[in-house]
């Protein structure tokens, strides 16, 4: 999938399937006598660092067999930074990204033996378990129900810059330029501009 973040700028990201995809369209449709008349596109579109990326690669073309030996990397990342935030798009304005960015040796400030990606997705994963702790009889919930205030408290330590930035980015970005592109140029938000084929 196409994408952008603020540092990072245009990227190629992996469609990631994520419960927040189903919820959040859920939750921002609209709709007349009881039919939906719009519902939005929210997908997770995620890019891991180039090594990897070259796992990946090297995991697919070894027909999706697991090598002999591995190993989870820790104290041998010794630079890197992570963006991860929504990026709203489509409005009058184009585009806003909000999110985190975290520098690994921050992170490791913050909390030893962590890189950017894991307290980004950690820290608000420990909220909530505390939430669900002081509130034992809600039942099941989806995320998007919980008190975001209360989250977004326990968890603004540990998730470094909250940055907020427009953007005039569309996927339709330098696109068609060496060849013919399957693309909708009269409505840059189409789902099918999205796509990386």
């Amino acid at each position: 999938m196409r994408s952008w973040a603020p540092h990072e700028g245009s990227f190629h990201g992996w469609l990631i399937s994520h419960g927040e995809a189903i919820s959040i369209p859920d939750y921002l449709s609209v709709r007349e006598n009881g039919k939906v008349i719009y519902r939005p596109t929210c997908h997770y579109a995620y890019h891991p660092c180039d090594d990897a990326v070259l796992s990946l690669q090297e995991f697919a073309g070894n027909g999706w067999r697991f090598p002999p030996r591995q190993r989870l990397l820790r104290d041998e990342i010794d630079s890197g930074f992570d963006e991860l935030g929504v990026l709203l798009m489509g409005h009058k304005k184009g585009a806003y990204w909000y999110g985190s960015q975290l520098g690994i040796d921050e992170a490791r400030r913050l909390c030893p033996h962590n890189n950017a990606t894991s307290l980004q997705v950690n820290a608000p994963y420990v909220a909530a378990i505390v939430w669900a702790l002081k509130h034992p009889r809600a039942g099941i919930v989806e995320p998007d129900e919980l008190d975001y205030q209360a989250l977004l408290d326990m968890s603004v330590p540990y998730l470094g810059k909250l940055v907020g930035v427009y953007t005039d980015w569309t996927p339709l970005a330098g696109r068609g330029s060496l060849y013919p592109d399957d693309i909708d140029p009269s409505d840059p938000w189409q789902f099918r501009n999205f796509r990386v084929t």
